[in-house]
């Protein structure tokens, strides 16, 4: 799951297409660990309502990388079309 996180976050920091796939593995495998544990590694002892926050966090993170890479990929391809043009 660790290494998920790394990987999605440096793929987003280079504004690879591919970080929104790496997003979803990751909250795909932070969900599936939530809900078959129905805790997150005990924190449930501490603050009953982790997993609403936690399964909050998952589904946001995704929709938050989907909107980044698209405005960005947007913005790449515009400048790619202008750098084309000048030359």
């Amino acid at each position: 799951f660790i290494f998920l996180t790394v990987y999605a976050l440096t793929d987003l920091m280079d504004r690879n297409l591919y970080a929104i796939i790496w997003e979803c593995i990751r909250s795909s495998v932070g969900l599936t660990i939530l809900f078959d544990q129905n805790d997150w590694f005990g924190a449930n002892a501490m603050l009953y309502s982790v997993n609403y926050i936690l399964g909050g966090y998952f589904v946001l993170s995704i929709i938050l990388t989907g909107w980044f890479v698209f405005k960005h990929w947007k913005e790449d391809s515009q400048i790619r079309v202008q750098g084309n043009l000048s030359h």
